[in-house]
């Protein structure tokens, strides 16, 4: 009974989302500003600018901001984490 409750509230509350490039949503918040215009505005004739098909995603930016924003404390776990040897400290 509650699983065809939840089903039906499910496919009710069910939505297109239309002109998704057109606006900032909550999975790009927190995102490298320049990377959510260039994704917006990717097939834009005026504003977009071509994929590099040989480009790589890396983790670089995403570490950076991990560590630069993480708590304190868990920055000094992970510093002694390499310190022991556990885990490596380049990448």
């Amino acid at each position: 009974m509650i699983a065809e409750a939840l089903a039906e509230f499910a496919v009710g509350a069910a939505r297109t989302f239309e002109g998704r490039t057109e606006t900032v949503g909550g999975s790009d918040v927190g995102r490298c500003a320049r990377a959510v215009y260039f994704t917006k505005n990717e097939n834009d004739p005026i504003f977009g600018a071509p994929r590099d098909p040989d480009a790589v995603d890396s983790w670089g930016a995403q570490l950076r901001g991990s560590t630069f924003e993480c708590p304190p404390s868990a920055l000094v776990r992970q510093i002694q984490r390499v310190e022991e040897g556990r885990i490596s400290g380049s990448s």
